[in-house]
């Protein structure tokens, strides 16, 4: 029973190290790729239509599309500054919750433990 308790709680804390390092990398990426961000949009926003598209979709709306492309494109512009700032702190805030969930953890592996040879062996008869 110790041995699938800590197989379980392995388990757990490496599930736990991945998420937290995919979403610190993932934040970190968003941080420095700011600037690259707002150009991106903006290339998107004055790409021309492809002359096969108005056949498939309705021009007007591929002009409110574009119309909405240009607001985000303003609307990231005038935010960009302070949120990817803030996305410079997201990587350590989530390397503080993963420290606190492995104490967590960790203490509920002890308890568990301590439990676990609480419980009395079954006599052998022979």
């Amino acid at each position: 029973m110790k041995i699938l308790l800590w197989v379980t709680a392995l388990l757990l804390a490496a599930l736990w190290t991945g998420g937290i390092a995919l979403f610190a990398s993932a934040a970190n990426w968003l941080a420095s790729a700011g600037d690259q961000w707002v150009g991106a949009v903006q290339m998107v926003a004055e790409w021309p239509v492809p002359a096969w598209a108005t056949y498939w979709v309705d021009a007007a709306w591929l002009d409110a599309l574009r119309a909405a492309l240009t607001w985000s494109i303003d609307f990231l512009v005038t935010t960009a500054p302070w949120v990817f700032s803030i996305l410079a702190w997201i990587a350590p805030l989530l390397w503080t919750l993963w420290v606190l969930g492995m104490l967590v953890l960790a203490l509920v592996v002890v308890v568990a433990l301590v439990l676990l040879g609480r419980v009395p062996k079954p006599a052998v008869s022979g």
